[in-house]
């Protein structure tokens, strides 16, 4: 489910704006996570991970409303699973060579 920001007023915004996409949700101990991947660049693209306790929310720029409790650049390709631990605020991931499209959030 990708998330989109849209409006019909003229705002300036960068010449690109990044893509975001809800890749995973986890609900540990009455807490809703979520898991976006935001792609960042023109050419050479940057894939960032985020890690938010609720809902993402974007502006008309398509940046964070919110502030993650967690994010970090991450090698793009296959990413299967990611654990963040909430006390360290931290991730970890794994990456697999049959990776079916789908990335799981773990949270420890």
């Amino acid at each position: 489910m990708g998330l989109t920001a849209c409006s019909d007023q003229r705002i300036d915004c960068p010449p690109v704006v990044d893509t975001t996409e809800i890749v995973a949700t986890n609900s540990t101990l009455g807490t809703q996570y979520f898991l976006v991947r935001r792609i960042s660049g023109w050419h050479d693209k940057t894939v960032i991970f985020q890690v938010f306790d609720g809902k993402p929310q974007l502006d008309a720029c398509n940046q964070d409303l919110i502030v993650p409790l967690y994010e970090d650049s991450v090698e793009s390709g296959n990413v299967s699973i990611i654990t963040f631990n909430r006390t360290e605020l931290s991730f970890v991931v794994e990456y697999q060579d049959d990776w079916d499209g789908q990335t799981l959030l773990r949270v420890e």
